[in-house]
């Protein structure tokens, strides 16, 4: 499903997923292939920006219906450098939620980290072997720490660039009205997202256009 239309139906809790099933692009060349595919993918940019202008829409469509039920978009942006999988699987477990639509956002900033991880977790005998490319280790880490239940997408900077710069590349792969910010060396409480989205309730009940929140 297209990532912008998926997007809008989870805002109006509309997008049931099927979890059983594997879809395989047999053209073009999966993401974990050992053959590369035959475009080159290029990232949308601001891609937020198309969601949110296109929520007001659908909504004042809706409205008349009276069948407007609208989830909270929250997703959680993890830089990490060390890539210590007992501390991404502890918060990419966390409780979502029913009324929040949640994904994972891990940025990893350090490639031999991820490739010597997912090496691991593939050859669990071999530390070394690092025959794959980021694009097989972002997947093969992905569906490691999606083994919770939640929605995890891993991606892996090229060149190390920073904890701030890597936290502005997992806002640009969000499409969510709000993000929370975790560092990659805590265990969060398990109900942590619960907790933020009663505060954001609260706020955003009386308070129109919230740009940013600290401390809640």
């Amino acid at each position: 499903l297209d990532p912008y239309i998926h997007r809008l139906y989870l805002k109006f809790e509309a997008a049931p997923c099927i979890t059983e099933a594997l879809l395989s692009n047999m053209t073009g060349g999966n993401i974990g292939s050992l053959q590369p595919a035959r475009y080159e993918r290029i990232p949308a940019q601001a891609w937020r920006d198309f969601v949110m202008d296109d929520i007001d829409p659908i909504r004042r469509y809706l409205a008349p219906h009276g069948i407007v039920k609208e989830a909270c978009l929250l997703d959680v942006i993890v830089p990490s450098y060390r890539v210590r999988l007992d501390y991404l699987q502890s918060i990419c477990s966390l409780k979502v939620p029913d009324y929040m639509q949640t994904t994972f956002i891990i940025i990893v900033d350090n490639p031999g980290a991820l490739l010597q991880v997912a090496s691991l977790l593939i050859h669990p005998q071999n530390e070394n072997n690092y025959k794959m490319t980021l694009d097989q280790g972002e997947q093969i880490l992905g569906e490691r720490l999606s083994l919770g239940g939640n929605v995890v997408r891993v991606r892996c900077n090229r060149l190390n660039i920073g904890a701030s710069a890597s936290r502005n590349r997992g806002l640009d792969e969000s499409a969510a009205e709000f993000v929370l910010n975790l560092d990659d060396d805590l265990i969060p409480n398990h109900d942590l997202l619960e907790q933020y989205g009663r505060k954001l309730q609260e706020i955003c009940a009386s308070t129109k256009n919230v740009v940013g929140l600290i401390g809640l």
